[in-house]
């Protein structure tokens, strides 16, 4: 059973070709060419089947297409309301079209319309050096977890629990905006910031394997734009954007701690393998645009610890090595030593496989400008991966 993952997909911008091969809603859609706009990585393999002469066949996919459909009907102009924006399955989307299949330049259009652009450089900075970084939180995302507040005795309630000790330190310290880095935004091309007025669901559908989009939040373009152009002039790859859609590693966490006020939110990418001293410095620019624009920031690093998924256990259980990278994880940050995430090998990081190779982890660190000392509020397992809930105060 062939497994396709994120370095076998299609960049944004690419021209693909919709079936409906493993998704049977999708049969209005076959043959129709689209543009990919946006990738989400999804936290494990997923495995979809279908029948097939009798016989049933099973696939696995990790990653869910955020894509633009060419219009039906041949256009002068192409205008946004007019172009209907879907979420699939990487598996729905099959192989990549020349660009001489699209006379109309569509995929151009898409790349400006959609696919965001290099942040324009700062040519003077704000004097303003008021503002900082007021503490950070690691914090799990899953929609398992999310789900378990109806539930009441399902153990991820610890880790709700947990949050809601967060959301309440929210309405002491009264953050002026939310940074978050999510490990579901993987660009493989740099560090992405969603610089939006307001984020909102703007897909007109998704189908099967698609996690409903929950979310309605105010965001912050003026410091998206400070970061983006700091992080330029620093030779960062950066580009900004105003997604269409958002994961769920941006909505759970911004619903669990926002859902009674509207703080401003600014979600920003991961760079998939990107290196780690890259993602520090994303975070120190991180912070020095919000100290120059008087904001009082608190930045979420949303993801867990470990990331190896086991169903055929307990649902509390966590894999062996996972735990033990957890463990050591949740110590060194609880003392403020987070220098010794920065030093892990590349075989402890294929052994304890870190969820998004931490690098929320070591972007926290850069926006917290110092080794912090973490609180913890709550670790557990879920499905063999490690959840924790930890606050750093500054």
């Amino acid at each position: 059973m062939d497994y396709r993952t994120i370095d076998d997909m299609y960049d944004r911008g690419a021209l693909v070709r919709l079936t409906d091969l493993w998704t049977p809603e999708l049969g209005r859609y076959r043959d129709r060419t689209a543009v990919v706009i946006d990738i989400e990585v999804l936290g494990y393999p997923r495995t979809i089947s279908r029948q097939q002469n009798g016989d049933t066949i099973s696939e696995r996919y990790d990653c869910i297409y955020t894509v633009a459909l060419t219009p039906d009907q041949p256009t002068p102009a192409f205008v946004r309301a007019q172009v209907p924006v879907i979420r699939v399955i990487s598996l729905d989307v099959e192989r990549s079209l020349a660009r001489e299949s699209d006379p109309a330049n569509f995929a151009d259009w898409c790349a400006r319309e959609f696919c965001g652009a290099e942040p324009e450089p700062v040519s003077h900075l704000p004097v303003n050096e008021t503002g900082r970084v007021i503490g950070a939180a690691v914090l799990p995302h899953t929609i398992p977890m999310y789900e378990a507040r109806h539930r009441p005795n399902d153990h991820r309630n610890k880790s709700l629990d947990a949050i809601d000790r967060v959301r309440r330190h929210l309405d002491e310290c009264q953050p002026d905006v939310i940074v978050l880095a999510s490990t579901h935004w993987m660009p493989r091309d740099g560090f992405f910031i969603d610089d939006g007025a307001q984020h909102e669901d703007g897909c007109d559908s998704s189908y099967q394997g698609v996690e409903p989009q929950l979310f309605s939040f105010p965001g912050d373009p003026e410091l998206a734009a400070l970061i983006g152009g700091l992080a330029r002039g620093a030779g960062l790859p950066v580009r900004r954007i105003h997604r269409v859609a958002q994961e769920h590693a941006v909505w759970v966490p911004g619903h669990l701690l926002c859902r009674e006020r509207s703080i401003p939110l600014l979600p920003c990418s991961i760079w998939w393998r990107g290196p780690r001293e890259a993602h520090r410095r994303f975070g120190e620019i991180i912070a020095e645009a919000v100290r120059r624009l008087g904001r009082k920031a608190f930045f979420v690093a949303s993801g867990g610890l470990s990331h190896t998924f086991d169903f055929s256990k307990p649902p509390e259980y966590v894999v062996p090595q996972g735990e033990r990278f957890d463990r050591l994880s949740q110590e060194w940050l609880e003392r403020g030593q987070h220098g010794r995430l920065l030093d892990m090998s590349e075989d402890d990081f294929e052994t304890w496989n870190p969820e998004g190779r931490a690098g929320h982890l070591y972007m926290m660190r850069g926006a917290l400008a110092k080794d912090v000392s973490g609180k913890s509020l709550c670790y557990q397992g879920s499905n063999g991966t490690g959840y924790l809930t930890m606050l750093f105060e500054t």
